[in-house]
């Protein structure tokens, strides 16, 4: 296996992917490793239009979220902790697994590094099995990275929430830092699941366009809103944070509750 000059590290963008790239990145940078990020952009599903032509791109909306998961490995990229990191990005179309174990046979990996869970949610990406599949699969050494539950949108407890004011102005400052990380993550993959909501509505047939496209539109006014809360606690001093992470808290949550009423909204015939 050693040495390793080449590490493979796939991401569908949700929390627990992040943790699989720190742990390759940690890796890469013990090694001198070349670190590939990879991200697979799902096929977009085919939905019934009813009569007429279909006003909308598949193939340009593909391209579109090619181009954005680019610059989101490259803000990925620029946010590691080590950054003379030999680092490439590479987006893909296709099935996640079998692009996956493709990739590092053609780029030769030495390593692949994949987290053992991914998003969930409408239409989910469901990273347990495509990590199964790889291991199975890989023609290279696989190491899996298993992800906790999601931690963003809990409540603190009272024991928590009354020793926070105590603790040392460094800590409270890594706390932020580690809980913007997730919160931001969390934001990526909830505007994932918004684009593929939009995509679907756009190529509804228009009765289905015209019932969807307000929910929508509400999304994307949610998402805009726990921005500015997260924006504003990433600017806020640490003696005040904890009240911006609880507007921060207030506005995931609201748009947690709103995607889920979207999406089970649009199942419905």
């Amino acid at each position: 296996m050693l040495p390793i000059k080449k590490i493979l590290c796939p991401t569908d963008f949700s929390e627990p992917s992040y943790e699989a790239i720190k742990t390759a990145g940690e890796l890469a940078f013990y090694f001198g490793s070349e670190l590939c990020l990879l991200h697979v952009v799902p096929p977009v599903p085919m939905i019934p239009t009813g009569e007429g032509p279909s006003a909308f791109d598949i193939s340009l909306y593909e391209q579109e979220l090619e181009a954005t998961s680019k610059r989101t490995l490259q803000e990925i990229i620029n946010h590691l902790e080590w950054r003379d990191l030999m680092g490439r990005l590479i987006v893909l179309r296709g099935n996640a697994a079998d692009e996956i174990v493709r990739t590092a046979q053609e780029e030769n990996a030495d390593l692949i590094v994949i987290a053992t869970r991914g998003r969930t949610g409408l239409d989910r990406f469901i990273f347990g099995s495509v990590a199964e599949k790889v291991v199975r699969l890989a023609t290279c050494p696989v190491l899996t990275v298993p992800g906790g539950p999601p931690e963003v949108a809990r409540e603190e407890s009272p024991r928590e929430k009354g020793g926070e004011a105590n603790m040392p102005e460094g800590t409270i400052s890594k706390r932020k830092k580690t809980y913007v990380e997730k919160a931001e993550a969390q934001m990526r993959e909830w505007g994932a699941e918004i684009d593929l909501l939009r995509a679907k509505v756009e190529k509804a047939g228009a009765e289905a366009k015209s019932k969807y496209l307000e929910q929508v539109q509400e999304l994307k006014n949610k998402q805009e809103v726990a921005r500015q809360k997260l924006n504003e606690l990433k600017e806020s001093g640490d003696e005040a944070w904890g009240d911006f992470k609880k507007g921060v808290e207030e506005a995931l949550g609201d748009m947690k509750a709103a995607l889920k009423q979207a999406a089970s909204r649009f199942k419905k015939p």
